[in-house]
């Protein structure tokens, strides 16, 4: 560890010391302006727009967002009672803050927010649930643009709400569309699937061809990453590959309907299900084909190998490897040294000793262009024993047939009156 004299350390205190005082005072001045906002606007007799920025500006202990404090609800509602608007107004039904959002808005971005707030709920007290969804969508939009997703998913709830209860069917599809979007990317996958087969089923009410098909392409998306997310589940992974297998044939997507069938037979694998795996690869080689999709069809006949030699077919294994290495002639290597290394292996089973090294020969020159010392070692290991087993039937003939001259060519190594006298 380095040194460091007296006047270094000295020096590194100071800026950390400096760095924690203007972190302090950005901190204070964002709470500066924040404070100046909220007292605006309670006095302009806007307290649940109050407690929205009170929750966004205020996040708990831990950085969850915070509901504020009963005081401060308290004061919320004796400015509401008191303002001569609000008791001759319809009262709002602005749905609170989801907990565990955080909070955090950036101090430049504060006034924006604040407005959005304040006219939601103007909206709501003039009884326009439109605009008050189209207020929540700012906010979202703008959460959206920091990253913040959870708080964006928080006000894209809101909007479903609104529209839920104002019964406007096309609001809440572009709200539950836009709320599956954010849940999947807080990692809520399954809570994404949900808000899309909602989004599907409205519409299906609305005799919308447009806004179905981008409902089922939303579900088919959802389904994917939902079950890419069971790493252990196996029979809830293969149900949804199989949801999305289905939507995506009825929508006519067959490039999704190929990736499901691949993946369930990649699962099926996994359950020790050759069979049922071998069924899906082929479907997925014939959607592939019918795109003329080379990559794909490579892939599922790489995956067909594997099912077939799993269920004893080494031929039908052997023949599905070779076009996939035909098919991927010019493509990513790593999957052709596998394809070799399992030629050369079921070759090698079958004593087929040089048509085994053949192949072990070349999984080790794709290997060594990978710069994959672990491949190339074992694929090392296996090309020499190959091409020692190919040597091996003519070693032995010859051994049987010319017992003489193998004792020759043993004598010049090592002379047997040296080995008598030893």
């Amino acid at each position: 560890m380095e040194r460091r004299t007296f006047k270094e350390k000295l020096s590194a205190e100071l800026a950390a010391a400096k760095e924690e005082e203007a972190a302090d005072a950005a901190a204070n001045t964002r709470l500066s302006d924040s404070k100046e906002l909220l007292i605006d606007l309670l006095v302009r007799g806007r307290p649940l727009a109050f407690i929205e920025l009170y929750r966004l500006v205020h996040p708990a202990q831990g950085g969850v967002g915070a509901a504020p404090s009963e005081e401060s609800e308290e004061t919320a509602e004796d400015a509401a009672a008191q303002g001569d608007e609000s008791s001759t107004s319809p009262r709002s039904t602005l749905p609170a803050a989801a907990p565990g959002a955080s909070g955090s808005v950036p101090r430049e971005h504060l006034p924006r927010v604040s407005d959005w707030l304040q006219l939601a709920e103007e909206a709501s007290r003039a009884g326009d649930p439109a605009a008050v969804g189209d207020r929540y969508a700012d906010i979202a939009h703008f959460f959206e643009s920091v990253e913040n997703y959870q708080q964006a998913a928080a006000f894209h709830a809101k909007r479903v709400s609104v529209a839920e209860a104002s019964s406007d069917a096309r609001a809440e599809l572009a709200a539950r569309r836009a709320l599956g979007v954010a849940v999947a990317r807080c990692g809520d996958t399954a809570g994404a699937v949900g808000h899309h087969e909602r989004q599907f089923a409205i519409a299906g009410t609305l005799e919308d061809a447009d806004a179905l098909e981008d409902a089922g392409r939303s579900l088919v998306n959802a389904y994917e990453a939902a079950a890419e997310a069971q790493a252990k589940n196996l029979q809830l992974r293969v149900a949804l590959f199989e949801k999305m297998r289905e939507r995506a044939s009825e929508l006519g997507d067959h490039e999704s309907e190929g990736r499901a069938h691949n993946r369930l037979g990649e699962t099926h694998m996994e359950l020790g299900e050759p069979l049922r795996a071998a069924e899906h690869h082929t479907k997925h080689r014939e959607l592939c084909a019918q795109l003329k999709d080379k990559v794909g069809e490579g892939i599922a006949c790489r995956g067909l190998a594997v099912a077939h030699r799993a269920l004893g077919d080494d031929d039908a294994a052997v023949s599905n490897l070779e076009s996939f290495l035909e098919l991927a002639k010019g493509g990513e290597p790593h999957g052709q040294a596998l394809a070799c290394d399992s030629l050369g292996s079921i070759y090698q089973a079958q004593g087929r000793y040089e048509r085994s090294a053949t192949y072990f020969e070349k999984s080790f020159e794709l290997s060594r262009s990978l710069e994959s010392r672990s491949m190339s070692d074992k694929a090392r290991v296996a090309l020499g024993v190959a091409r020692g087993s190919s040597n091996m039937e003519r070693f032995f003939e010859a051994v049987k047939s010319d017992a003489n001259a193998l004792i020759s060519w043993k004598n010049v190594r090592m002379p047997l009156e040296k080995l008598e006298d030893e």
